[in-house]
């Protein structure tokens, strides 16, 4: 298993159960385990937060975890590049792909593929 990040859409995409699905996974982007908005105006916000090391006390019995992320807020990225994420939807019926090609921070092309899981 290797770690991945996530994507929030505002806007929400239906599944062909209905269920509006608003998170997505990808290995696109940084895979640090951090969190993108995907907005409804077409623009990608980051996370913005520092590492802060935890004190031998704070951590579990096998002395994890070393750091705890404090979110500071998101920021707008100049990203020009072409991401794929993907996820299932809530009921396991469903698979949802979609690319996302951005120029200068800006969406310019979406698509969406929906397959039904047997």
């Amino acid at each position: 298993m290797s770690m991945f990040d996530e994507i929030h859409s505002e806007e929400g995409i239906k599944c062909n159960c209905g269920e509006e699905i608003h998170d997505f996974q990808t290995k696109d982007l940084d895979n640090l385990l951090e969190q993108f908005i995907l907005n409804k105006n077409g623009t990608i916000d980051a996370e913005d937060y520092t590492l802060k090391s935890l004190p031998k006390e704070e951590r579990n019995e096998f002395g994890f975890p070393f750091f705890k992320k404090e979110l500071k807020g998101f920021y707008k990225m100049n990203l020009t590049d072409t991401i794929h994420c993907y996820t299932n939807c809530g009921h396991g019926k469903c698979w949802i792909d979609m690319t996302l090609t951005f120029v200068d921070g800006t969406l310019v092309n979406k698509t969406i593929e929906v397959s039904e899981l047997e």
